[in-house]
């Protein structure tokens, strides 16, 4: 996919098929592949690139905090946005039922 691929609401077949591609559904695609993420023995988060950096580097490691800080919409979450104080983890709600009623 071609970043100046466009097309016009009218035009259905563009929507449905860009250079082979569904454009709707490549624009709903994640930021990072799933396929390509493991979780390493002491905990951090292994990626693999899709290519090779001129290095030679095939995967990049992150510790969980750094992976998800550079994936929350710019919000700095390790800084109070009122008091500008650092945040703690007082919790981490995993249960899809639990956090559903809080959602509710």
């Amino acid at each position: 996919m071609h970043a100046g691929v466009s097309t016009e609401a009218h035009q259905r077949d563009k929507l449905e098929r860009s250079g082979g591609v569904p454009l709707c559904r490549y624009i709903c695609r994640p930021a990072v592949s799933e396929k390509r993420l493991a979780l390493t023995s002491n905990g951090n988060i292994r990626y693999q690139l899709k290519t090779p950096y001129r290095d030679g580097t095939t995967h990049v490691i992150f510790e969980p905090l750094d992976f998800i800080v550079k994936r929350v919409f710019n919000i700095d979450i390790e800084t109070c946005e009122r008091c500008a104080g650092q945040v703690k983890i007082i919790a981490c709600i995993e249960d899809p039922a639990v956090i559903e009623r809080i959602l509710a």
